[in-house]
């Protein structure tokens, strides 16, 4: 009976001290750089170029009625995948990961500030269109959103909405004539089970806000 209560007891803590890093990882993360509302903590001290690549992440969310300027976001750069995966243990082979009952925080996979990109689980750099900004808006948008409905309403959201609208912001240059055409012709880049894009879920919410629906009526559960 002792044991079994030095075991329960040893688990708590274990629990509650991941819990304590996760929700504050600020201490494992030297470096802090802030870009309006966006405050990037790294391992590594980031690059001259990390300023105009958040300016830029920052330029894309403003396009986004959900956009509050008093309100900052915090992104963890991981530096290695294993500790992407120490933060992010249920998907460790994403680009990125928003925990919204912890915060409300963004954990990054590796990245290369220098050329825009962020490190696949194969060691590559992701191709554009999927770039490091991307990644970054992508993510920061799920974070606005979640602050805009809150956590429960955001849980409730479909997919497709949420994913979709994180890519509508963070992709302004999406070519949606070509997304027709794929769709189409059945180009597996419009299918999310055979590529893992969001490309037709993003032609799906342009078309949804080109209708007359609202941001706020598309993500409404």
């Amino acid at each position: 009976m002792r044991r079994s209560r030095w075991v329960l007891l040893g688990l708590f803590v274990g629990f509650t001290s991941y819990g304590a890093i996760h929700a504050h990882p600020q201490p494992l993360f030297a470096n802090e750089l802030t870009v309006g509302t966006i405050v990037v903590h790294s391992r590594d001290p980031l690059p001259a170029n990390a300023t105009e690549l958040l300016r830029e992440v920052e330029s894309r969310l403003q396009r986004s009625p959900l956009y509050r300027a008093d309100v900052k976001h915090h992104v963890f750069i991981c530096d290695t995948p294993a500790l992407y995966a120490f933060f992010n243990p249920h998907h460790p082979d994403t680009g990125g990961e928003t925990y919204f009952w912890l915060g409300n925080q963004v954990f990054l996979r590796p990245v290369d500030f220098a050329g825009d990109r962020l490190i696949s689980p194969l060691g590559t750099p992701v191709a554009a269109p999927r770039t490091l900004v991307y990644f970054l808006t992508h993510e920061l948008t799920h974070a606005m959103t979640m602050d805009a409905v809150g956590l429960w309403n955001y849980l409730s959201i479909d997919r497709w909405k949420h994913d979709g609208y994180a890519d509508f912001v963070a992709l302004p240059d999406f070519d949606v004539e070509d997304a027709r055409e794929k769709l189409r012709s059945g180009d597996a880049s419009m299918d999310y089970a055979q590529s893992g894009l969001y490309r037709r879920w993003q032609l799906d919410v342009h078309d949804a806000l080109s209708s007359g629906v609202t941001v706020e009526q598309l993500l409404t559960p």
